[in-house]
């Protein structure tokens, strides 16, 4: 059976070669493929890739963030593709990769999103692979059941832009599915600006994303700690330890202002 599949790709300020080659590799694996332009600089570049090789896109004129471009695209994709998957325009893929997570979620129909295993090196695909199941995985090739996403509901858009996947993935366990990664499938993809400091190597983001990343932790905190409260506790850890990092490897005073603003969910 041939699954019905839409890819959806959000995209802002996106390195043109490396965009269009990951669009590429996706292509062939999917019935269709919309891309979401949150307002980029480069806009023009993009659009001349849409034309060379013909897919659906949407430009808009300013960021919305994450939830509300899927929004924007499922609400008119979500009852005609069995599956959906997502993609940030930084990550690789093989020939296959689609294939074989879709496969999965035929074989397994509790489960209601499955992702791959990151690589910062290469990628990689083996059918013979285990499934592991989370509490929240990260949405990039992540491959969604559509009538798992319907009960779910729509993406949270205030969330803007970090923890956007992992509040929807609580939801969707809500719901009574479950959500997995699969070992046998490897992407490559970058989680950020690799540096180094003291001989520490650490992924660094800008004061925006540090700002979403506290104030998403907050409300991640509040709203789910009384359900999953393992998994709560545990991104609380990794929350201290990016504070920790910035304050003490980056030591950036205006990325701790903004990361100080999140936590008391002060607008920007």
């Amino acid at each position: 059976m041939h699954n019905k599949v839409v890819a959806i790709m959000v995209t802002y300020h996106p390195n043109i070669s490396v965009l269009e080659k990951n669009i590429q590799c996706i292509l062939p694996q999917v019935d269709a493929f919309f891309l979401f332009d949150n307002g980029s600089t480069n806009v023009d570049q993009i659009k001349e890739i849409q034309q060379r090789n013909n897919f659906n896109a949407i430009f808009n004129s300013e960021n919305v963030g994450l939830g509300k471009a899927y929004n924007e695209i499922l609400d008119r994709t979500f009852h005609l593709y069995e599956y959906f998957v997502t993609f940030d325009q930084d990550t690789s893929i093989l020939p296959e990769s689609i294939r074989t997570l879709t496969d999965l979620l035929n074989n397994n129909p509790t489960i209601g999103v499955v992702g791959p295993v990151f690589s910062r090196e290469s990628s990689s695909v083996n059918s013979k692979g285990n499934i592991i199941l989370k509490h929240a995985i990260i949405q990039s090739c992540a491959v969604f059941r559509s009538e798992a996403a319907i009960k779910t509901g729509r993406f949270n858009e205030s969330y803007f832009i970090d923890s956007v996947d992992f509040e929807y993935c609580l939801r969707m366990i809500i719901t009574g599915y479950k959500v997995a990664l699969f070992d046998g499938v490897k992407v490559k993809h970058d989680i950020g600006v690799e540096k180094k400091s003291f001989g520490i190597k650490y992924y660094s983001h800008n004061k925006i994303r540090n700002y979403y990343i506290a104030r998403n932790h907050m409300e991640i905190t509040k709203n789910y700690l009384s359900l999953f409260p393992a998994f709560v506790i545990k991104k609380n850890i990794f929350f201290i330890l990016h504070v920790g990092k910035v304050l003490f490897l980056e030591r950036d005073r205006e990325k701790l202002r903004y990361l100080w603003k999140g936590i008391k969910n002060d607008s920007l």
